[in-house]
């Protein structure tokens, strides 16, 4: 059993930094062809499922991620998504999906700087 799997006993205290830092780094012209890709996996998942159920997976990646989500880490795994292991920009991607489906009036305030992947996603749907 893992001894710390929700990350509580990590050091946060410079998480602003962290997330200003992350946003500073991904949002120059280049575009993250992975993300481009998780999200069109996402996409293509979510098409599957009523409202409900994606806005309840919406609700539920947060709390797995309460101190960030760290892109270079590759075992995430959420409950409402049973079955299914995510890499840092995966659930990043997915997570940006949920609420850009389910709260499109929200979406932006994620703060991901992910806008140009959601557009070339979309196109290849």
């Amino acid at each position: 059993m893992e001894r710390d799997p929700l990350n509580l006993e990590e050091d946060y205290s410079d998480e602003e930094s962290i997330t200003k830092k992350f946003s500073e780094t991904h949002s120059n012209s280049e575009v993250n062809l992975a993300v481009v890709a998780y999200k069109k996996e996402a996409l293509q998942y979510f098409d599957k499922l009523p409202a409900d159920k994606i806005r309840e997976i919406a609700k539920d990646i947060p709390m797995h991620g309460r101190h960030g989500f760290d892109i270079n880490k590759n075992d995430y795994r959420i409950t409402s998504l049973p079955g299914l292991k995510f890499t840092g920009y995966q659930i990043l991607s997915w997570y940006y999906v949920t609420f850009a489906l389910s709260q499109p009036e929200l979406f932006k305030e994620l703060g991901l700087p992910f806008e140009k992947e959601w557009g070339l996603a979309n196109t290849f749907i």
